[in-house]
């Protein structure tokens, strides 16, 4: 048997358009091939922030749910601090065997899984565009922090994703390390997701630079604050569209 569809509802229907919401590969999935003229987007940036999306299955619901060496430590970030869950076993509450899941881009283990997520997105994305169809991201780059944390700033609610300090602060964490990568890199983030997308078929057409006047402040003293972010425009074919 093939697999089903199940249609996702619609959020808002107006006569210009419908506005659909929910994960975005459920939704692509519903979408009928070559029906989709452009897409612009800009997908979680890596490693910044937590929007609580996660979930505890199973286990006790009255537990305080915890990956940490204390209960409670994580019961706001979701058991992920800078894009990395430390610990032995990550997604298993240690008090009761409850589950997380949490399906949010941003907040995987490395970047190079937090690329191919996206490439998964973009590759649904380039089915329901039409040939003559564009593709246009929005992307900022994340610097690699020590201990295996990535540099970030604040979650949804405001709670500071801990970035500096001690690991003791958080619990113990084993430290993480890339074969290529190295602590205070900058990753590369809008490089490795254009050469991604590349290889999986799609046409980089141009990288166009969004330059701030006015950025956010960076607590550094050792590089320059970064003032710009990259916005990538791709195309299913070569020729540019007319």
């Amino acid at each position: 048997m093939g697999t089903v569809t199940i249609p996702i509802p619609k959020y808002f229907d107006f006569p210009h358009g419908i506005l659909y919401q929910g994960d975005a590969l459920d939704v692509l999935r519903t979408l009928p091939s070559s029906s989709v003229h452009c897409c612009i987007t800009s997908p979680p940036y890596y490693g910044l922030r937590d929007y609580g999306t996660g979930s505890w299955v199973g286990g006790d619901s009255d537990c305080e749910h915890s990956c940490y060496n204390r209960p409670g430590d994580d019961k706001v970030l979701g058991a992920i601090v800078n894009g990395v869950r430390p610990d032995v076993n990550n997604n298993r509450c240690r008090l009761c065997g409850a589950v997380r899941e949490d399906r949010q881009i941003g907040l995987e283990k490395t970047p190079d899984i937090y690329i191919a997520r996206l490439v998964e997105v973009f590759r649904e994305v380039k089915r329901v565009l039409r040939d003559d169809g564009t593709l246009w991201v929005n992307i900022g780059d994340s610097y690699a922090g020590g201990a295996g944390r990535w540099g970030g700033t604040k979650n949804m609610s405001g709670k500071q994703l801990s970035n500096s300090g001690s690991l003791e602060q958080i619990g113990k964490a084993k430290k993480w390390t890339h074969p290529i990568i190295k602590q205070k890199d900058l990753i590369g983030i809008p490089w490795m997701l254009a050469f991604a997308l590349r290889a999986d078929g799609w046409y980089l057409r141009s990288d166009l630079i969004w330059h701030k006047p006015n950025p956010m402040p960076e607590s550094v003293r050792d590089r320059c604050t970064k003032s710009h972010e990259y916005l990538l425009y791709r195309s299913k074919r070569s020729a540019s569209p007319k």
